[in-house]
């Protein structure tokens, strides 16, 4: 069911493994997906953070869970974020999201992730 999920993901836009702070790059006419490992059973989780005068938009904030292909206790699995451009995206224009991970009922995050997304016009990703 996991690698069907990534193949219907796949054929959206391109999916991106994130493992520390990254460029992506977003065709204008499309969707990318950011790949973050996760692990619910510790009560962490992603959050991704768009300024308000964004020009993309993420249709859930908090990401969708997968939990790991094997049922072992304590394994993580990951979740995905999709963004897209909102009207008035500007190929060329490079934005700047976090992703924080964290726990909901603590102030702190455990760590940070800094993404540039770049707009293009390309399918293909180029600039």
């Amino acid at each position: 069911m996991i690698f069907v999920a990534m193949l219907l993901l796949a054929a959206q836009g391109r999916v991106y493994e994130i493992k520390g702070d990254a460029e992506v790059v977003l065709y204008h006419k499309g969707s990318l997906t950011l790949k973050l490992g996760s692990n619910a059973t510790t009560g962490y989780s992603w959050t991704l953070e768009l300024k308000k005068e964004s020009y993309l938009e993420c249709s859930n904030l908090d990401g969708t869970y997968y939990p790991p292909e094997k049922q072992i206790p304590g394994a993580g699995g990951y979740e995905l974020f999709e963004l897209k451009c909102k009207e008035g995206c500007v190929v060329g224009h490079a934005e700047e999201i976090k992703l924080r991970y964290s726990r909901p009922w603590e102030a702190d995050s455990v760590s940070v992730r800094t993404i540039i997304v770049r707009i293009s016009d390309e399918a293909n990703g180029a600039l």
